[in-house]
Formats: structure tokens, C-alpha cells, sequence
């Protein structure tokens, strides 16, 4: 399945200040443009929700034993290395109800896309050529696993702008999932996905990603290579019941799932909806529902045409089968169920 840009892109790019977004000829800045080669500042792994892992030259690796589990300080600690293809994240302890503690988390996390910030501007050449779709070769992806991943590629676009300072990029970050607000950036995407249970390099392409001169960019520290890697988890799935503030439940995964329809317009047999059954009461009401489909979850709310509001008092049972597929067609560790009474 071939696309552009998928809705977690877009929505980071929409909520750029305006002039920022996806530069061709016609929004090319043109002056000041500082001289010599551009300089990498920080490669960002974007995950789901407003957490991400922002990596610079200068992140560390882990020290030595550190596994998981132990207490750190989100006043100094962030992120560490922990191996080549793993990364640590001083996280808040979910079981601690004051929010104030906070641990070390080294499982793999999901990847949604990556995000490179330069010093300066770039030449957008590279980036005009394709207007208004991204470059295919300015990030580039490659991936190993015990099984033979299934290929894929990575789509990028350029912002020419950013600034870490004011209200926008704050709201953006926290609420929008925009994670290049630092400086000119390279966005890239997995199109349509990266595999699942696999280690994976992403590296950026310095023909690709020049100054306006066309020097190649350059990097130091941990950052020289223009290369991250990091390991991608099972395709698996929970369901969050509806409750007071979400009055709809919805599916969440650890990788993108299929929409409705594919790229070109034409019904996709992966489609997400197609591997959920909706029960109240044991009553099949699947067809009486709607799936809203957005990267890496799906929300299942009443259609109003048919299903006016979910039946009060019934118990809502959400079945996810165990054929489920991401987007690369890799199949789910096992099937999930939920459920919630309906108020």
C-alpha cells in the first residue's frame, strides 16, 4: 500500500504555524540562510501519544546492568542507550497514584515515524521534485528478524522552520503529536509501516539532505552516522472500555492498522473493522456500529443511522479475532477482548 503521508503526519504537520509545512518553490525561505553544512541537532523517534524518545549527540548509553524497573529522576533523566537497537525511558510509575514517581522503562516501544532537526535550512530540490509527496530517498529503512520481515519503505517531507519557544509549538507537541518544532526537519514515515518484532535502522541520506550550497549534512557524538536503530514490539492490541470521559471505546495497537479503503480509493480485505465484533448483551450489533480508523488504533461508536446511542444497561462485549494484521500484513499475538456496561 502506497500513500504519502499518514494521518499522525498530517495532523504534526497541520499544526505547524503557517509557512512551516511541506516546502516547495512557493514557501522556500531565502534569506539568511547561514553557510556551510548542516548540522543534525537531534533525531526524534515518535511514538503514540505525546511521548517520544528525542536522541543528541551527546544522550547516554544506560549504565551498566540497568534492565528496567528502576527508579530515575525526570529532572535529570530522559533517555539512555541501552543497546545498539534499545532505548530507556525515565517514565511515571503506573502504579503510583501521585503521578511523582517515575521509573526506567526499556521495553520496546512502537514507532511511528522519525524526525531528524538540522541547525539551518535545506535545500529543498530534492523535496520541489516530488511536491506536494515526500521523497522516497532522503530516509531510508532496513530491518532484521528471526522471520523475514516483510519490506517497506519511508516516505519524507521537509519543514523549513521551527522554534521550541511560545505557545503553538507547546500546544503542538502535547496535543498534536508534532515533534519538529526545533528547527528545519526532516520528517520521515514508514510506508506503510515498520515491521513488527524486528530490529530496526533508519538512516538519513546526506545527498539527499544538504544545504542550499549541496554540502551534505554532518553530525557528532552519538548522532555522526545520521543512523538510529531501535526495536519495534509483537503487533498486539488492548481494548479501552468507554468510561465517564470517553464515552466510546476504542482499539489501541502497537503498529498501524488498515483503514476502510486503500491508498487508491479500493476496498482493503485487511481492513480493521473487518476483524472486531460489537455484542450487547450477546446480541451481534457489529453492523449498528462505525470504526474510525486513525494510525495505530480504531474507535467504535453507534452509527447514528442505525444505532442511536450504545443500549443502556447492556453489557458491550469488543472482540478483536486472532487474523487481525497490521498494516504489512503481520498477524496479531492474540486475540484481545473487552467490555463496559453501557450507562
Amino acid at each position: 500500500m502506497k500513500r504519502s503521508f499518514s494521518p499522525p503526519a498530517r495532523h504534526a504537520l497541520g499544526a505547524l504555524v503557517a509557512g512551516t509545512l511541506l516546502c516547495g518553490a512557493a514557501c522556500e525561505p531565502d534569506n539568511n540562510v547561514k553557510p556551510g553544512p548542516p548540522v543534525l541537532m537531534e533525531l526524534t523517534l515518535v511514538a503514540p501519544g505525546p511521548t517520544a524518545v528525542t536522541i543528541t549527540e551527546s544522550t547516554p548509553d544506560c549504565t551498566t546492568g540497568l534492565a528496567g524497573g528502576e527508579t530515575c529522576d525526570s529532572s535529570m533523566d530522559s533517555v539512555c542507550r541501552q543497546t545498539e537497537t534499545s532505548w530507556c525511558r525515565c517514565l511515571p510509575d503506573p502504579n503510583d497514584p501521585t503521578g511523582m514517581a517515575t521509573l526506567w522503562d526499556c521495553t520496546p516501544f512502537p514507532v511511528l515515524a522519525v524526525v531528524g532537526v538540522f541547525d539551518r535550512l535545506l535545500d529543498t530540490a530534492p523535496f520541489d521534485a516530488t511536491y506536494p509527496a515526500g521523497i522516497t530517498d532522503g530516509v531510508t529503512g532496513a530491518a532484521t528478524a528471526t522471520a523475514t520481515p516483510p519490506t517497506f519503505g519511508v516516505v519524507t517531507d521537509y519543514g523549513s522552520s521551527g522554534t521550541p519557544m511560545g505557545i503553538t509549538p507547546l500546544f503542538a507537541t502535547f496535543f498534536s503529536g508534532n515533534f519538529r518544532d526545533h528547527g528545519p526537519s526532516a520528517y520521515g514515515m514508514p510506508d506503510p509501516a515498520f515491521p513488527s518484532s524486528a530490529a530496526v535502522t533508519v538512516t538519513l541520506q546526506p545527498g539527499q539532505l544538504r544545504s542550499k550550497g549541496g554540502e551534505p549534512f554532518t553530525a557528532s557524538g552519538l548522532l555522526q552516522s545520521g543512523m538510529v536503530s531501535f526495536t519495534m514490539p509483537a503487533f498486539t492490541g488492548s481494548v479501552v472500555p468507554a468510561d465517564a470521559m470517553h464515552p466510546d471505546p476504542s482499539v489501541l495497537f502497537t503498529n498501524y492498522v488498515a483503514d476502510e479503503k486503500d491508498a487508491q480509493g479500493n476496498p482493503n480485505p485487511n481492513f480493521i473493522g473487518n476483524h472486531i465484533k460489537v455484542t450487547a448483551d450477546g446480541a451481534d450489533i457489529t453492523a449498528q456500529v462505525v470504526f474510525t480508523v486513525s494510525p495505530a488504533a480504531v474507535t467504535i461508536s453507534p452509527n447514528p443511522m442505525t444505532l442511536m446511542a450504545w443500549p443502556t444497561g447492556k453489557v458491550i462485549v469488543i472482540d478483536v479475532d486472532a487474523s487481525t494484521v497490521n498494516a504489512l500484513g503481520q498477524v496479531i499475538d492474540a486475540a484481545q477482548t473487552g467490555m463496559f456496561t453501557a450507562p
